[in-house]
């Protein structure tokens, strides 16, 4: 039970991925961090790329009721490609714990089978 657990919390609380390098899965690994790591990126740029034409003029400190408008002004007029990308890093991240489980398991029962 351990065994397949570990690469599950791995997956899930430290990276995509991880569980599939500790699964022995180097590729697949890398494959996850590396695409995990591009949408994390990208989230950064789509987010700043659409605050910052928003922010107003003089570089003056924001208030909180001016942060609050300017994140439902970002959602209202720049929402559609974050939350593609938003929806894209969760994809990957369910996606990557099922992986891990899967290949846990795939790899429990084949040390099961050669004993």
């Amino acid at each position: 039970m351990k065994n397949l657990l570990m690469p599950v919390l791995l997956s899930a609380f430290v990276l995509p991925g991880a569980g599939q390098l500790y699964n022995k899965e180097k590729v697949k690994g890398v494959v996850f961090i590396g695409f995990f790591t591009f949408l994390s990126v990208a989230l950064v740029a789509v987010t700043v790329w659409g605050v910052l034409p928003l922010l107003p003029q003089g570089g003056s400190p924001l208030s909180m009721l001016e942060v609050r408008a300017l994140t439902t002004r970002l959602m209202v007029e720049k929402g559609t490609p974050i939350e593609t990308v938003w929806w894209g890093m969760i994809a990957v991240w369910v996606y990557g714990i099922l992986d891990a489980f899967l290949g846990a398991r795939a790899r429990a029962r084949a040390a099961d089978a050669s004993r």
